[in-house]
């Protein structure tokens, strides 16, 4: 039933999302390993998109997936984006909603705001991939920190992904939580 967490469109995803954080808010006992990280999460994520905003990141990536096709950020990244992510993004604070880019072009991935990505806590790709135009209006030195950076979201988003599908294996009723929504 873990699957569950990995496949469906975004909406299903974001109703699984709910459906779980739901669960979890009703047993705070089980979910004290994920509170646990969040602090650092948070911090960790929150220098990140200073240096991502510093750098003009998600300015230039709304823009480009304005463009036909989209760019990286097209519709088909949501796809990336599980609910496990939704999970640890909702836990900080994060509303899951899905946009309309009438603005920025039907293409581009529903969670892209017009100022960038609504996830302090990116998708995996999202964080390992930085596309030739990215790469080449930053200087090497900054694209050392920024992936440095999001190596150390990387490591603490693996962990939180551990202990939620340890917690959801170990639970009946969280399995159910998933299969009902």
């Amino acid at each position: 039933m873990p699957t569950l967490l990995y496949q469906g469109s975004p909406q299903e995803q974001v109703r699984r999302a709910e459906a779980i954080v739901a669960w979890l808010e009703k047993k705070p006992e089980l979910a004290e390993p994920l509170y646990a990280l969040l602090p650092q999460l948070r911090q960790e994520a929150e220098a990140l998109a200073r240096r991502m905003r510093d750098l003009d990141m998600g300015k230039a990536c709304s823009g480009c997936a304005a463009r036909s096709f989209g760019g990286c950020c097209s519709a088909y990244m949501a796809a990336n984006c599980d609910v496990v992510l939704m999970v640890l993004n909702r836990l900080l604070g994060i509303e899951l909603s899905l946009h309309n880019h009438a603005a920025l072009g039907h293409d581009a991935c529903c969670f892209l705001a017009a100022s960038g990505c609504i996830f302090p806590v990116k998708p995996i790709f999202c964080l390992n991939y930085y596309c030739g135009h990215l790469k080449e209006k930053t200087a090497s030195a900054d694209m050392q920190k920024l992936e440095a950076q999001a190596g150390l979201v990387l490591g603490l988003q693996c962990a939180f992904e551990e202990r939620l599908l340890q917690i959801v294996r170990n639970y009946a009723d969280a399995v159910d939580v998933l299969g009902v929504v």
